[in-house]
């Protein structure tokens, strides 16, 4: 619904369905008017779990020619970058969708980067979920599913004759 009162499409329904779900355990834990205060705790630990799967990409998109002991740092200080990132430090404790957001899109970026080294259909379908998943919190995520390289094109299919990208290292 608009501020009017009237129905609107303008609005997606992740966010409000994720604020849904934390306040029907609100319910069922007998804690009811904590929504806000639960939600901010819920999106303080979506902000901290969001760095795993930066550093899992971060670690698995390094550059080759840095050695796999330099890899595994390259993974950490992604990590640690979106760890400390004042902008998100202050997004995770306030009532906005950029927290629940940016959690399923980093689930979607280890998830993409995973499916595209193993080249598995269901792998690629559990990264197009993810990325409908972000898509119903910010309409703004189908923007990035156009620049993403399909498997052909980074030669993640077997059989591929194609130049190799970064995101698909043997």
């Amino acid at each position: 619904m608009s501020f009017n009162g009237e129905l609107t499409s303008y609005y997606p329904p992740g966010y409000p369905f994720f604020l849904g779900a934390v306040q029907w355990v609100c319910d069922r834990l007998s804690i009811p008017g904590q929504l806000p205060l639960v939600a901010g705790l819920c999106q303080a630990l979506l902000g901290g779990w969001r760095c795993g799967p930066w550093s899992v990409s971060g670690d698995r998109l390094a550059p080759e020619r840095l050695g796999r002991s330099w890899q595994g740092r390259f993974g950490i200080v992604a990590g640690v970058i979106v760890a400390l990132w004042p902008n998100l430090i202050l997004h995770s404790t306030v009532l906005l969708s950029e927290t629940l957001f940016l959690a399923v899109f980093s689930c979607f970026l280890l998830a993409i980067v995973r499916a595209l080294d193993s080249g598995a259909v269901r792998a690629l379908l559990g990264a197009g979920l993810l990325l409908g998943l972000a898509a119903l919190v910010r309409p703004r995520s189908c923007w990035y599913s156009q620049r993403w390289p399909s498997p052909r094109s980074s030669c993640a299919a077997p059989g591929c004759s194609g130049s190799r990208s970064s995101v698909c290292r043997s």
